[in-house]
């Protein structure tokens, strides 16, 4: 696949994020992706569980959470992508009770494919 490929995979992946609809995620990622989120007590060995990780915990705390593009940046068969997050916090997150208050977070994310598939 390309680089102009990978990267529309990566934004479709997240529309699809700040939609709240990941049953994209299943055309979009392969069956071994892995999630190594250092929020995670292991890494997360496939999108199913990944999904399961982002609406029980990520949602439940934040259920207007949405995400911005600050860079991507692209070589090979990586995708790397600069990301702020913002929402308000209306649910338990990490062992703090909501606050109501809005928030926003930066993340960095490293996309590598294989036959056009985010792993």
């Amino acid at each position: 696949m390309t680089i102009d490929s990978n990267q529309a995979t990566v934004r479709r992946y997240w529309r699809a994020f700040n939609a709240h609809d990941l049953s994209v995620w299943d055309e979009l990622c392969s069956p071994i992706f892995t999630n190594h989120d250092p929020g995670l007590s292991q890494a997360v060995e496939n999108i199913h569980d990944t999904k399961k990780h982002v609406f029980a915990v990520m949602l439940n705390a934040f259920p207007d959470l949405a995400s911005t593009e600050q860079d991507l940046i692209s070589q090979d068969d990586k995708v790397v992508t600069r990301r702020l997050f913002s929402g308000t916090h209306h649910g338990e997150f990490m062992g703090i009770e909501s606050s109501g208050r809005q928030v926003s977070f930066c993340g960095i994310f490293i996309d590598r494919f294989d036959n056009g598939l985010i792993e």
